[in-house]
Order: C-alpha cells, then structure tokens, then sequence
C-alpha cells in the first residue's frame, strides 16, 4: 500500500528573505524565464504558525483571488494575518512591493485534514488577497470542465518547491516540468501522474497548477495536493472541475 504525504514544507527563515538549509521546488524542472507564460500566473504562498514559514503554491484564477491546495492554509495555530503571497520567480529577492497579504479564504466544508491519505479529500482552497494585482500578472484560464483526460497524456507542473530530494535544496524558485497521466480516473475528484521518470512536484509544490495545453494555450485543471515515496513514484492532483459548484459559489462568498 503506498504511502501518501502532503506536498508542502516547513522551513525558518534565518534572515527576512533567505531560507536555510531546511528548504525545497519542481524536480529536475526548469527554471521559469520573465518571458514564460508560467511566470505571470503562479505565486508562492508562505503562511507561518509555531515551527517556522511554510512554502506552498498558488495560481491565480482572477485578480484578486487565487487557488491553492487546502492543507496550505489550515492549521491550528495559522491566522490569516500570517499569511501571504509573493509574485517573483524568486522568493529570496522579494522586494516589499511584491507581496500581498492574504485577508479571506474558502475551503470546501468536507476537507479534514485528519483524511489526507485517503482519497477525494477536497483539498482545494480560494484566497483573497488584498491589493493590486502587480504588473505583468494575470489569472489563468480554467480548462473546460467537460474534458476528459487519457491515461499518457501530457501535463506541465510548476511550482517552488525542492529541486533535489537527497540534498532537500532549492526552495522558493519557480520551476516548472511536464509529466504524463498514470491514471485519469484514480478517484471522483482526482487525477494520478507518474513521477517514475526522475520529475514530477515535491515538497513546497503543495497547491501548485496543473496545466494542459490545448491548441497552444495553456488551461489550469489542477491542484498539487500530495505525494509518495521521495517523489519518485506519482502524485495526486485535484481536479478543480470536481469542485465547479463550490468554486462558483467560493467566488461570490469570498468577495462579500
């Protein structure tokens, strides 16, 4: 039976913008250039509770609100005062000017975090966050909620988590990595990518995208949510068109 883990990671930051060796990203990924696509629509999501800043992953889906995995943002001790998104490829050189706090959030009422390892676990979140979306940002497109995908098919990850699991370095640069289907139908609300490969999300690509690209645009489907083995085995993704009448109603609930 495999054993499953959430996708995120906790480090301390030793100074405001520098991680320590207790870091993570997308592995054996590419870094995301300015000019990629990628670059104008996924943010870190750092959120802080007792034992240090978390490293997660979110997409923006409007401009004001972004999507992101459940677990990223409940804990017993987390306030959303503490948490926040930053937009740059980079954490570590964040200026003060690309970081938005975090005001209001939406998780579906059946996520527990008690039930991670098993499956459909709503593990899905919407955050508001408070600002101007910065220059050159912009909300992806969700994929049409009737596609139906193949067992091979072709999805490209990103995210900012670790980069190399034996050394558990890399944490807070943007990546990105294609990986391929395992099993389209692994649940109701989910979708299972082979990660045998040597790529595939890590720790710290918690609630990171999923993207299929259709006729060269890229659709946002998915949503990181947690992993087996040292990430050489598959990850699971939830499916946000699983989740369409929440996520309507999320919207209009989360901007009242």
């Amino acid at each position: 039976m495999k054993l499953y883990s959430i996708l995120s990671i906790v480090f301390l930051f030793t100074q405001s913008a520098r991680a320590n060796p207790m870091e993570t990203m997308i592995i054996h990924g590419t870094n995301v250039i300015s000019q990629d696509w990628i670059s104008h629509t996924v943010v870190a999501l750092i959120s802080k509770n007792h034992a240090g800043e978390s490293l997660c992953t979110a997409s923006l889906v409007a401009p004001d609100l972004a999507i992101t995995a459940a677990h990223c943002v409940t804990s017993e001790d987390l306030s959303l005062s503490l948490l926040q998104l930053v937009f740059a490829k980079d954490i570590h050189s964040a200026s003060v000017e690309q970081i938005r706090m975090i005001d209001r959030v939406e998780i579906p009422a059946e996520w527990n975090p008690a039930h991670s390892p098993e499956k459909d676990t709503s593990d899905v979140a919407l955050i508001h966050f408070v600002g101007e979306l910065p220059t050159g940002y912009a909300p992806s497109d969700l994929l049409p909620f009737d596609h139906e995908f193949n067992r091979g098919e072709k999805a490209t990850l990103a995210g900012y988590g670790i980069s190399n699991v034996s050394a558990n370095s890399g944490a807070g640069v943007l990546r990105k990595t294609d990986v391929n289907v395992l099993n389209p139908n692994y649940s109701k609300a989910e979708i299972e990518f082979d990660q045998s490969k040597g790529g595939g999300a890590c720790h710290g690509d918690s609630g990171g995208p999923a993207y299929l690209m259709i006729n060269q645009h890229p659709y946002l489907f998915g949503i990181t949510s947690r992993g087996a083995g040292n990430c050489d085995i598959d990850v699971i993704y939830t499916k946000i068109s699983a989740y369409q009448d929440w996520f309507t109603e999320a919207v209009t609930r989360i901007r009242k």
